[in-house]
């Protein structure tokens, strides 16, 4: 009954019944007074990896070549935040937070793999101890105090917000990183 076909003149009709019909009417209407995603003003470019600081309404985005972005207003509007890194670091693959602390990974970086802010990214430093120039960080990620970095050596874990980093795994590593539990 949900779907009849009937054949006619070598044509095949579809008749949907009233229910579905209703159905399908109903959330065409409820999807276009709820829309669940709008754009906001960030410029027109492909985000690498998003961040967001507990607490607080500041997003951070990363782009390749333009390196990162801030919004302090849940993406009404939003800036670049460069201070620290040289233009070749701009090629900002991975974000993440561990409280105030912002990391930023990247490829091809010029002095490092992995820097940090903890002003909400008016200024960056890098931190390479244990990571070198050939470490490029495909991925980051954040699990408690653990901070995990994917990169072209292997998976690199700082237990100490990002000033020493220890191999884990060795070997290329250019998936992104994810957590369960």
């Amino acid at each position: 009954k949900f779907l009849c076909e009937l054949f006619f003149s070598k044509i095949i009709y579809k008749r949907y019944d009233m229910k579905t019909f209703i159905f399908f009417f109903i959330m065409g209407l409820i999807s276009a007074a709820f829309p669940q995603w709008q754009k906001t003003n960030m410029p027109d470019i492909y985000i690498n990896s998003l961040a967001a600081v507990n607490g607080s309404s500041n997003i951070f985005a990363a782009n390749n070549p333009d390196g990162v972005y801030l919004s302090t207003n849940n993406g009404t509007s939003w800036a670049t935040v460069n201070s620290g890194f040289h233009p070749y670091d701009y090629s900002v693959t991975s974000l993440c937070a561990i409280g105030t602390n912002i990391f930023a990974g990247g490829l091809n970086s010029y002095y490092g793999s992995v820097f940090i802010s903890n002003n909400n990214g008016s200024d960056w430093t890098v931190d390479t101890n244990g990571l070198s120039y050939s470490n490029g960080v495909n991925s980051l990620l954040v699990s408690g105090t653990n901070i995990f970095a994917g990169t072209s050596q292997g998976i690199f874990l700082s237990t100490n917000n990002g000033t020493i980093w220890n191999c884990v795994s060795p070997g290329r590593y250019d998936k992104p990183l994810c957590a369960s539990g």
